[in-house]
């Protein structure tokens, strides 16, 4: 394991309580965000904002002591959350952090292990490591839900992915549902992220290990939602208030960034700030938009690390989905593989989220090499029923990889530097595995004449 993050004593996350500090009530945290090889982002929310001055009345101590240790908060928007991030750490070392508001504790201590420096040049193999992935979580709210059935099925495989080992969580869209009621305004917007993080379950896994998100429509606005969205500043403010994820100079509007594990990279991408509507009659319509497919191959052409996942809300490869797909923005799909293409990157998987059913896709067409997109989904959600022909028999799926019940995703890379091994398993509730698949690294590499 190259970094984790821990939180000591039993159920001390979920400190809906345990503060009252000049009349601050902590409602949820710790949220772990990301960890780099010399600082680690660890984010709260209390009930009510702030003062301006919060920086004055906090402290953090360290364990072992450490001369270079330094921390700062780290501005927001929301004035009710407080993101803080422990600086000059050394990599490949485990740290216990403590937090104080004015002399009193900020919930339990937390344990920090920063990643050693692993590049092309290290020695010996890459570290073994897994992740677990998922999209499409709903929480049933009464008050703001339509009336009937519950949307939301059975939470406890919240409960599951938060007791299931792994390095970190990558939340792949769809991570709450706005409600009508919250979309028209950013205090119902706010009120979303309310709900979630201080869900039990959800609390438990946003403490378990640090985490990773992109978004998808229903954790943006509306249903279908795109770049008309008049209140999608309010969300990309939100959404980058709550996460962790590391910043993007590149990003000064939208969510899309990168961040680095073991001998792998992943290119978080935003599939809403610049997308077009899904009915605008433009065969040139933006998806990622320009700037952000300018970014990505430019990121993958500079990347040195030998596994590349490309992690967006909708599929991307799928042929058989007339809306909600990229390649449905066919002008833009086909200028962004034929670039990828043309640049010979190697090692690129997809990961998505958003159908409602879990599926491998393979795509041999497109790049030298198979096309892989691992599709997660849903964890709470109710299932998709797949109706079309065309779906139901979709050629790029590969055989047996279908799973409709809730279910999310647990990747592991494993083995010697020279022979890597992806191993793919979806699991359900109780943790039993629904299906797996190994891809070799070997199989994503350009052939040499």
């Amino acid at each position: 394991m190259m970094w984790t993050l821990d939180i000591r004593g039993p159920f001390l996350f979920l400190i809906f309580s345990a503060l009252l500090t000049q009349g601050q009530k902590l409602v949820w945290g710790p949220v772990k965000g990301h960890v780099a090889h010399r600082e680690a982002v660890i984010i709260y929310g209390f009930e009510k904002p702030l003062p301006p001055e919060v920086q004055n009345n906090l402290k953090v101590t360290i364990q072992p002591e450490l001369p270079s240790f330094t921390w700062r908060v780290i501005p927001v928007q929301e004035p009710h959350i407080l993101k803080v991030a422990a600086e000059n750490l050394w990599p490949g070392q485990t740290y216990i952090l403590k937090f104080y508001l004015e002399g009193k504790p900020l919930g339990p201590e937390v344990t920090v292990t920063t990643p050693r420096v692993y590049a092309r040049w290290s020695p010996g193999d890459p570290p073994d490591f897994t992740f677990l992935a998922g999209s499409c979580f709903y929480l049933n709210d009464r008050p703001f839900d339509r009336p009937g059935k519950p949307y939301g099925q059975d939470s406890s495989i919240i409960g599951t992915m938060a007791s299931t080992p792994a390095d970190f969580n990558l939340l792949l869209g769809d991570n709450f549902y706005y409600r009508e009621a919250d979309w028209s305004s950013r205090s119902g917007m706010r009120y979303r992220y309310y709900h979630t993080f201080t869900h039990p379950l959800m609390a438990r896994l946003l403490a378990a290990r640090p985490t990773y998100a992109i978004w998808d429509d229903h954790d943006f606005g509306p249903n279908d939602a795109d770049h008309s969205f008049p209140l999608r500043r309010d969300a990309l403010e939100l959404f980058r208030d709550h996460w962790g994820n590391p910043p993007n100079s590149w990003a000064d509007a939208g969510i899309f960034t990168t961040f680095e594990y073991a001998d792998a990279a992943f290119f978080l991408l935003d599939d809403r700030w610049f997308r077009a509507p899904n009915n605008l009659k433009d065969a040139e319509r933006p998806f990622l938009g320009e700037k952000q497919v300018q970014w990505l191959v430019e990121s993958l052409v500079t990347c040195e690390k030998a596994w590349k996942f490309v992690v967006c809300g909708n599929q991307m490869i799928n042929n058989t989905e007339a809306k909600e797909c990229y390649r449905s923005y066919a002008g833009e799909f086909n200028r962004l593989f034929r670039e990828v293409r043309r640049q010979r990157i190697e090692g690129l998987i997809i990961l998505s989220g958003d159908r409602h059913f879990s599926e491998l896709l393979k795509d041999t067409t497109l790049l030298e090499y198979p096309l892989y997109e691992l599709t997660c989904s849903p964890v709470t959600s109710t299932l998709h029923e797949i109706t079309s022909p065309q779906e139901k028999n979709n050629p790029l799926r590969v055989p047996g990889s279908l799973v409709q019940t809730n279910n999310f995703s647990r990747l592991s890379i494993r083995g010697p530097k020279q022979n890597r091994v992806l191993y793919l398993e979806h699991l359900d509730a109780k943790g039993r595995s629904l299906w797996q698949y190994e891809i070799p690294y070997s199989q994503l590499k350009i052939r040499k004449p």
